[in-house]
């Protein structure tokens, strides 16, 4: 079987939705599945102008795929409509992807239905995601299927433990955006006593506003000496910072999700997550067993790691559950997964 893989960006850029392709492209071609990629800087694909994808759509409908898988996140392609448009009329079956079901403005909604309509199978990651599309029209719901994601760090035999430390280590690890809410966890900082917080992902002050607001946020409270920013990492090097703390913290502005893959990342590693609660309900997720849910608030999360951090058996619980959860999302799984769904979309072509 040969599938046509577009998504905006690949390994080595630096990209959620990149790596995610990455990991289940690996295990697609352990099962034989023959991929050719198509993505921003490779051999086709400059930088998804109109000119690019019109090269796309050329070279597609002159191919011998037999079906096209499209990760898409609609800022990842310059929001642009050519697309959409382009691939809802390409002769091959359409596999979607819709890691973002997100629509600010009607004429977005407009653009991604050409998508939606073409597709036969729609994957989507979370149940947010599918009561969004079931938002847009109740058909949708037929064809859609939830797989959420695996870790997006490389496997690792690497696995948490419990410690005893007198200064008790916390971290986050993921984009340093504003959808993570990060001046919560340097705000709740500044009132816990013998906490280190350590932040993993890219941060440059002298670029990005927000990596500037929260640079200003630190020195203002005086906290240079309780936060680390690592700047980015090597995979190896992230899992074993990961495990070398007493648990993780992870706010984000849209709830916890299976679609975030460094929540998955610190569930695979066995590591006692604090989060936010999602905005609809995860069958998965158990408050207490895998997970601690708390508001998105300075108050709630000062209060979570207080209480977490003094309590060995819960962080035991919530290791044990963490672990047990991530096992559904096993990359072999999710390919799997994918697997019987490009099988039989290929069976009705055939």
């Amino acid at each position: 079987m040969q599938i046509a893989m577009i998504s905006a960006n690949y390994p080595p850029a630096i990209c959620g939705i990149g790596d995610y392709t990455y990991n289940l492209c690996s295990e697609l071609e352990k099962k034989n599945i023959k991929i050719t990629h198509f993505y921003q800087k490779s051999d086709l694909i400059s930088k998804w102008n109109n000119m690019d994808v019109l090269k796309l759509y050329n070279y597609l409908n002159n191919s011998e795929f037999d079906l096209i898988h499209l990760q898409y996140e609609p800022y990842g392609f310059k929001r642009g409509f050519l697309l959409p448009i382009l691939l809802s009329r390409v002769e091959k079956p359409l596999i979607l992807t819709a890691h973002e079901v997100f629509h600010r403005y009607k004429i977005e909604k407009i653009r991604d239905s050409f998508l939606y309509k073409k597709s036969k199978f729609i994957i989507v990651n979370d149940q947010g995601s599918l009561k969004s599309l079931e938002k847009i029209d109740s058909t949708y719901s037929k064809k859609t299927r939830i797989f959420g994601v695996g870790s997006n760090i490389s496997n690792t035999e690497l696995e948490y433990k419990v410690k005893d430390s007198n200064i008790k280590k916390i971290i986050h690890f993921g984009k340093i955006n504003k959808n993570r809410k990060l001046e919560i966890l340097i705000k709740a900082l500044k009132n816990l006593k013998n906490t280190h917080l350590t932040l993993i992902g890219p941060f440059n002050p002298k670029k990005e506003n927000y990596h500037k607001e929260l640079d200003n946020l630190v020195l203002s409270h005086n906290l240079k000496d309780k936060i680390t920013f690592t700047g980015e990492l090597e995979n190896k090097e992230i899992a074993s910072l990961i495990i070398s703390q007493d648990l993780a913290v992870l706010p984000f502005i849209d709830g916890a999700s299976p679609r975030h893959g460094t929540l998955q990342a610190c569930a695979d590693l066995g590591m006692p997550i604090i989060t936010t609660k999602p905005t609809a309900f995860e069958p998965d997720f158990e408050h207490l067993k895998n997970v601690y849910f708390c508001q998105a608030n300075e108050v709630d999360f000062t209060k979570a790691i207080s209480e977490l951090i003094k309590n060995k058996e819960l962080l035991k619980t919530l290791s044990i559950g963490a672990k047990q959860y991530s096992l559904k999302y096993k990359w072999p799984k999710i390919a799997d997964m994918h697997l019987d769904i490009y099988k039989a979309v290929s069976n009705r072509h055939e």
